[in-house]
């Protein structure tokens, strides 16, 4: 199918170019400036690689080395929530989470969820945002989620994920490939991240970091990967070992931007799923939706992402759970190959 459109494809992905490139030209002469270090998590590449278990690292490495006095503040774009305001949106402040997840967005939920104590802003305009957050909450820091095209905001470092399963996008620009920008945007980066690294081979690791020091010769690229941290049952919060439903039907739950990941821990945790049931990125499950999952994996034993949790858990406690398979979260936790490395150029920002 996406042969036979190809000429109209290439031709949008032409004008997609020229108009990622007229925008940054416009953004390089009018930056707005913000009073404060600023960092930002993004990619290049529509779809997963892995940026909100990035920033919850990141945030919890800025918290470890700012005096006890200092504040940071997230800045997320809320994609794809299901009530969106047309300005900033406080999702949580110092003390607890003010709105629900439909208000928020999944991913700025599931970062406040995370990270209590650390105020969680949405708002497309994160200029905007940033102004309430100085303004509320006095932060010495402001992190960025899914930033990297925000181009009119001056950061002081940018860090760029790039996804080990997908890295470039198929390089072409949307919409015949998955590229957000060219990837000499690589020149912008302070910092890379290659996620899902332990996924692919050697060989597969130097050629993605060869192409993108074509780019950017001097910038670190550092092999990142997520970690399985434990399992937890829905409702209950039970927490239960790996083992205990290795040999058991596991049904692969999710609505991500790259399932394959998720399918891939769980391949790698000996819990190789014998279906998975993939929704598009950031579904907001409905009633039906949760019928439909009692009824066809009735037995079975289902694992979903933290993402997915967090839209599915109300309508889980709102219906007839009795008739539900056993739904478990897998969090993950992001670490990184060299550490000290990242935390170098972390503490650039914060001494500067």
């Amino acid at each position: 199918m996406k042969i036979l459109f190809y000429p109209f494809l290439w031709l949008l992905s032409l004008i997609y170019g020229c108009a990622v490139k007229t925008k940054q030209q416009a953004c390089a002469k009018n930056k707005h400036i913000l009073p404060r270090k600023t960092i930002c998590v993004g990619n290049i590449t529509t779809g997963g690689t892995g940026k909100t278990p990035a920033v919850i690292l990141l945030a919890r490495l800025l918290l470890e080395r700012l005096p006890r006095d200092e504040q940071i503040v997230i800045l997320s774009r809320g994609y794809k929530r299901k009530r969106p305001g047309t300005g900033p949106l406080i999702v949580s402040d110092k003390e607890k989470i003010l709105v629900n997840v439909e208000s928020a967005g999944d991913e700025p939920y599931l970062m406040a969820k995370n990270l209590p104590g650390v105020p969680v802003l949405v708002c497309a305009d994160r200029y905007a945002s940033g102004k309430i957050a100085i303004e509320k909450f006095n932060p010495s820091i402001l992190l960025l989620d899914d930033g990297f095209q925000h181009c009119r905001l001056f950061r002081d470092l940018d860090v760029v994920l790039v996804d080990c399963l997908n890295p470039f996008g198929g390089n072409k620009l949307l919409p015949l490939g998955f590229l957000r920008e060219p990837l000499s945007a690589f020149e912008r980066a302070g910092v890379v991240l290659i996620t899902n690294s332990k996924f692919v081979s050697e060989k597969a690791l130097e050629e993605i970091i060869s192409k993108i020091r074509r780019y950017n010769t001097k910038v670190p690229v550092i092999k990142a990967f997520h970690r399985p941290a434990c399992l937890e049952k829905i409702g209950t919060k039970e927490k239960i070992e790996f083992e205990q439903l290795k040999g058991k039907q596991i049904v692969a739950l999710s609505s991500i931007g790259n399932p394959a990941s998720f399918e891939k821990t769980l391949e790698a945790l000996d819990l190789k799923a014998s279906e998975t049931a993939r929704y598009g990125d950031h579904h907001w499950y409905s009633a039906k939706d949760i019928d439909i999952l009692a009824e066809k994996y009735s037995g079975k034993t289902i694992i979903t992402t933290e993402k997915d949790a967090v839209r599915l858990e109300d309508k889980i406690s709102g219906g007839n759970r009795t008739a539900l398979p056993e739904i478990y979260i897998l969090k993950i936790e992001m670490e990184l190959e060299d550490k000290e490395e990242f935390e170098k150029e972390i503490n650039k920002i914060i001494k500067r």
